[in-house]
C-alpha cells in the first residue's frame, strides 16, 4: 500500500487511525502495548525504577478483568528483560560498584521470593491499596526531604555497611513482590538517603539490582498454578505481554539513558515524584 498524503492524514484523528491500522493487518492491542513499552523503557532508564509505577496502572486499565496477580507478574518479567538493556547501555557513562549491587541484590533475592509466596494469597485489591499507599509514601519523601550531601560517608563501621545494603535489599524484594514494581521506587531513596548516590547515577545501580531482584519474583509466580484465561501463560507470566512490551522498552531505554546524565538531578527527583503521585491516583480512580 503507498503512503500518499492522505494516508498520513489519517493518522491525526483516532477514529481514523484505528481503521488505518485495522486496514493494514495491524492488531491495535500490539501497538499500544509497544508504546508502553517505550514508556516503560525511558522511565526505568531515565529514574532508575522498572517502569512498574505506569506498568501496573495502565496494564490494569488495559485487561480490568484479568486478577491483579497476572498482571503483577507479567510487569516483573517485562522489568527483568528492561533492566538488563539499561543496565548494558548505562555501562558506557557510569561505573558501577559490584559489591554494592551484589550485597543488596542478594537480600532482595531471598526477600522478594519469599515475599512472592505470601502475596497470592492476598486479595487484589488489597494489593492494589498497598501499591498506592507505598508509591504516596516515596512521592513525599522525595518532596519534601531534602537531597544529602552525596560526598558524606553513609555508615561509620562495616557492620552499619552491612545492615544498610541488607535492609535496602529486604525492602526492596517485598515491595517488589507485593506490588509488581521492579523495586526501583524503594532502591532509588533509599541509596540516596542511606549511601549518599548521586541521583544522575542512582539509575543504574538500581537497574543493575532490579535484574535479580525481578527475575527472583517472576520465577516465584512462574511456578504457581493458576485459573485459565484466553492467553498463554507460564504460571502468572503471560510470555506474550511480556515480549511485546519489551520491544517497545529497547527503544525508550537508549533515549532515558542519554538524557539521565544530562538533567539536572532536582529535576529528576521532582519529576520522578510526580509520576510517582500520578501513578497513585489512577489507580485510587480504578478502586472508587
Amino acid at each position: 500500500m503507498a503512503f500518499n498524503r492522505f494516508t498520513i492524514l489519517q493518522l491525526f484523528s483516532y477514529e481514523r487511525f484505528v481503521k488505518f491500522a485495522c486496514s493494514m493487518g495491524i492488531d491495535m492491542e500490539f501497538i499500544w502495548l509497544v508504546c508502553l513499552g517505550v514508556g516503560v523503557g525511558f522511565i526505568s532508564a531515565f529514574f532508575g525504577v522498572g517502569g512498574g509505577i505506569v506498568m501496573v496502572p495502565i496494564l490494569n486499565i488495559f485487561y480490568p478483568h484479568f486478577d491483579q496477580h497476572f498482571i503483577i507478574a507479567t510487569s516483573l518479567s517485562v522489568i527483568f528483560i528492561n533492566s538488563i538493556i539499561n543496565t548494558y547501555n548505562f555501562k558506557k557513562s557510569i561505573s558501577v560498584k559490584w559489591k554494592t549491587v551484589l550485597y543488596i541484590a542478594l537480600s532482595s533475592v531471598i526477600s522478594a521470593f519469599l515475599t512472592a509466596e505470601f502475596a497470592k494469597s492476598i486479595d487484589s485489591r488489597i494489593l492494589k491499596w498497598i501499591f498506592v499507599f507505598f508509591i504516596t509514601l516515596v512521592a513525599g519523601l522525595l518532596l519534601f526531604r531534602s537531597t544529602p550531601n552525596t560526598e558524606q560517608k553513609p555508615y561509620k563501621s562495616q557492620v552499619l555497611f552491612y545492615f544498610y545494603h541488607i535492609l535496602i535489599g529486604v525492602l526492596t524484594g517485598f515491595i517488589s513482590a507485593i506490588t509488581g514494581l521492579g523495586g526501583g521506587a524503594i532502591i532509588v531513596p533509599l541509596m540516596i538517603y542511606l549511601l549518599f548516590i548521586p541521583m544522575n547515577q542512582v539509575s543504574a545501580y538500581s537497574n543493575a539490582i532490579m535484574i535479580f531482584t525481578t527475575l527472583s519474583g517472576t520465577l516465584a509466580y512462574m511456578m504457581s498454578k493458576t485459573p485459565e484465561i484466553n492467553y498463554t501463560t507460564f504460571g502468572f507470566v503471560i510470555p506474550i505481554l511480556t515480549l511485546t512490551i519489551t520491544f517497545g522498552s529497547f527503544f525508550g531505554s537508549k533515549f532515558g539513558v542519554k538524557l539521565n546524565q544530562k538533567v539536572d538531578q532536582k529535576i529528576i527527583k521532582k519529576s520522578f515524584a510526580a509520576l510517582l503521585l500520578l501513578a497513585a491516583m489512577k489507580t485510587v480512580n480504578g478502586l472508587l
